[in-house]
This record gives C-alpha cells, structure tokens and sequence, in this order.
C-alpha cells in the first residue's frame, strides 16, 4: 500500500488570543496559500460559533509539499500563533523523516497510515 498524501489536523485555541486579529490573519494566509501553493490539496479553516476553537485541515500530495507550505508561511506562523495558540497538531500519513524533524519543532503528532485508500 503506497500512499504519501498527508492530512494534518491542527487544533488552536482562539479563545486564549486576540480573536479579531486571528480572523483577519488566517483569512489573509488562507488566500496566500491558495494563490501561491498550486501543490496544496486542501486548506480549510473551520471556527466554531463561540470563536473559541479553530480547526486547520490542511492536505497535501506529499512530504516535499508540505515541507514547500513551511517554508512559505514559516514567517506568518508567529503572529497567528500568538493571536490563537497551537492546541493540537495531528499529522495523518507517513512523512519524510526532514518533515517529521520539521513537524516535531511544533509538537506533532505523526500516524502513519494503517489501512485504507483514497479515489
């Protein structure tokens, strides 16, 4: 089974932050990465009604995209992360062992795909 599609789930706490910078933050990186990452599958921001927690359901193709969305927005990531501090970060999929050492500076948790397939 060969699959090197990654999903990373990343959990911030918005409530802990500064909420209206956040939103206007995420919204701008949201845009960037979506005009200048053609490689990236999916980036999806979801807020829950209270404003108190924000998911990031991020896809990509492979470890070397990934490792590409890092760099590019390895200088946005310190005001959002103030703004709404990192809770949680999952990483779905079997990543590159440059990715794992990039992706355990922010405390993640990496699952290697068990079972399964994608269409």
């Amino acid at each position: 089974m060969s699959n090197d599609r990654i999903t990373m789930l990343v959990t911030l706490d918005v409530g802990r932050g500064d909420t209206e910078l956040f939103k206007r933050l995420s919204k701008e990186l949201a845009e960037a990465v979506e005009s200048n990452e053609p490689s990236t599958i999916g980036y999806e921001w979801f807020l829950d009604e209270a404003e108190e927690t924000c998911i990031l359901v991020e896809s990509y193709p492979n470890s070397e995209s990934l490792l590409l969305h890092l760099d590019n927005v390895g200088a946005k990531l310190g005001p959002i992360l103030e703004a709404a501090p990192l809770s949680q970060l999952l990483v779905l999929g079997s990543v590159s062992q440059k990715a794992s050492e990039v992706l355990a500076g922010f405390g993640a948790k990496i699952i290697p795909l068990y079972a399964g397939f994608q269409r």
